[in-house]
């Protein structure tokens, strides 16, 4: 929340000390040719049994992944 009122200080050239001339798009090094929002898949599984036994699961699982 507190992050969400933070003030996001802008600079002018000048206030860096670089040269206006310099920061037109001729002289830009990137550009931006395509935005997309990235697909997100999400799975969830109920690991069944007692919770001594889903831990047990759980862990073999995780350890699988590692």
């Amino acid at each position: 929340m507190m992050a969400r009122r933070k003030v996001i200080p802008t600079w002018k050239a000048q206030d860096i000390g670089a040269e206006s001339s310099k920061l037109d798009k001729a002289n830009a090094h990137t550009e931006v040719t395509n935005l997309s929002v990235p697909n997100r898949k999400s799975q969830c599984e109920f690991i069944p049994g007692t919770p001594g036994e889903a831990a047990g699961a759980l862990a073999q699982r995780i350890v699988k992944l590692i």
